[in-house]
Order: structure tokens, then C-alpha cells, then sequence
């Protein structure tokens, strides 16, 4: 196994064991460009131009949507680990951060996710920033963005012989 990853490997296991959510930001390395090189000697791509900054923040009444790229896989211990392929950034979110995750499907704003958030556990102090928090750092990492507003106006087809 390589040791990328088994530090990978180590650094899931870790952000597991501790119920947090890490972002790891995967790189690419190019071969250094040797006067020898034979053919099929294996070259990887420069990387991608950096994807324009995100906001910090998740506006107020935006609806959180996941982002194309991202694949999720849910973990036995109710973790979950996300990998955003475009942005080669990966997230691990515990129970709680799922929960707010599977509301990210462009349908509930973030009151909303509170809400429901709330109606699991209302004996819960800091659900409202705990939400917001994990919104952010999903949005940090690239994994979801505001959905777009729904196009309120009617188009009307007229059909011409």
C-alpha cells in the first residue's frame, strides 16, 4: 500500500474515532521532468486552476444543495465520508453532520434543517449554531452551495402551425 494511502487511511480513521470533521485537501504530484524519462513512464496533469473562493457563510434562507461532484459513503458507526472528485477534497461528518447532510438536497432552507434538527433533539442548546457550522464547513469544502431560486414566473407555449 502506498503511503499516501495509509496516511489517508490513518487520518479517517482518526477524524472517526473522534467524531469530528476533517478536510483533507488532495493534491496531485507532477514527476519531476528527468532527462531519461522512457516512455510510459507515468506523468500526471499539472493541476486544475484553484476553484474560485466559496463564501464563509451560508446565506439565510438559501437552500443548501449538494454539489455534482460529491460521493458520499455512510460509515457503520453513522459517520459518513464525503469526496468531492472535482475538488479532490474529502470530509468525514459525524451522525449529526449526516443528519444536516441528507437535508442538503435543495428542498428545506437552513431554518428549516434547524428545525427539524431541533425536533430530534430538543433538549439541545446550540443546535441553531451547531447547523450553521456545519453548513459552513460544507460549503468550505466545496460539498454543497446554494440551490438555485425557483423560477417564479409562468412561460406560456404557444404552438404555431
Amino acid at each position: 500500500m502506498a503511503t499516501g494511502s495509509v496516511l489517508l487511511l490513518v487520518a479517517l480513521a482518526v477524524a472517526s474515532l473522534f467524531g469530528g470533521a476533517v478536510i483533507l485537501q488532495l493534491t496531485r504530484r507532477q514527476a519531476p521532468e528527468k532527462p531519461g524519462a522512457e516512455e510510459g513512464d507515468a506523468l500526471l496533469p499539472p493541476a486544475a486552476a484553484p476553484a474560485e473562493p466559496r463564501p464563509t457563510t451560508f446565506p439565510d434562507g438559501a437552500r443548501p444543495l449538494r454539489d455534482g461532484c460529491v460521493h458520499d459513503e455512510l460509515l457503520s458507526d453513522g459517520s459518513m465520508v464525503l469526496y468531492n472528485g472535482c475538488r479532490h477534497q474529502m470530509l468525514t461528518l459525524n451522525p449529526t453532520g449526516v443528519f444536516v447532510w441528507e437535508y442538503c438536497d435543495g428542498q428545506f432552507d437552513v431554518d428549516a434543517i434547524i428545525a427539524e434538527l431541533r425536533g430530534v433533539f430538543p433538549e439541545a442548546t446550540s443546535v441553531d449554531v451547531d447547523v450553521r457550522q456545519t453548513l459552513d464547513a460544507l460549503v468550505q469544502a466545496g460539498m454543497i452551495g446554494p440551490a438555485p431560486a425557483a423560477d417564479t414566473t409562468e412561460s406560456s407555449t404557444v404552438a404555431t402551425r
